[in-house]
C-alpha cells in the first residue's frame, strides 16, 4: 500500500472506507511511474503520487497533458499496452489511445487501467520515430 491509500482510509461505523477510488497505474517503457487517484464522490479531482512518494494535484485533465505537466517537458507518448480492470484483461480497444484520454474517461470505460506508454520522437518532417527499450 503507498502513501496515498494509506492517507484515503478512514473508518466509518467500524468499517475501513476508501476516499479515493484508483484510476491507472502508469509505467513508460516498463518502468513504474505514476499511481492515479480521484477523489471519491468527486470526477475531476485527480490525485497522482510518483515514484518517490510525491503526490499532485490536478483536474480532469487530458493524460498526455498532466504526465508532460509532473515531468515537466514535452511528452509524445502513446499506449504500448494496457490492462483494464473492468474487462479483467487487456483493454478492448486502443482506439482512442488511453494517452489522448481524460481520467474521467478512463475511470468510466475501464474503471482502472495498468498501462505502459512508449514515446516517440517527431521530426521536423512530421514522421514519427517510435522508442522501445
Amino acid at each position: 500500500m503507498n502513501k496515498l491509500e494509506e492517507l484515503s482510509l478512514m473508518v466509518i461505523n467500524g468499517e475501513i472506507v476508501c476516499k479515493f477510488d484508483h484510476i491507472a497505474t502508469i509505467y513508460m517503457n516498463g518502468r513504474y511511474y505514476f499511481t492515479v487517484f480521484r477523489r471519491y464522490n468527486s470526477d475531476y479531482n485527480i490525485l497522482i503520487e510518483d515514484y518517490n512518494g510525491d503526490i499532485y494535484l490536478h483536474q480532469d485533465y487530458i493524460v498526455k497533458e498532466s504526465i508532460s505537466t509532473i515531468l515537466c517537458v514535452e511528452t509524445n507518448i502513446y499506449t504500448l499496452d494496457a490492462l483494464s480492470y473492468k474487462h479483467n484483461g487487456p483493454v478492448p480497444s486502443l482506439h482512442p489511445d488511453i494517452a489522448d484520454m481524460r481520467w474521467t474517461e478512463i475511470h468510466e470505460k475501464y474503471r482502472a487501467v495498468h498501462i505502459n506508454f512508449g514515446e516517440y520522437t517527431v521530426l521536423r518532417s512530421g514522421r514519427k520515430i517510435y522508442k522501445n527499450l
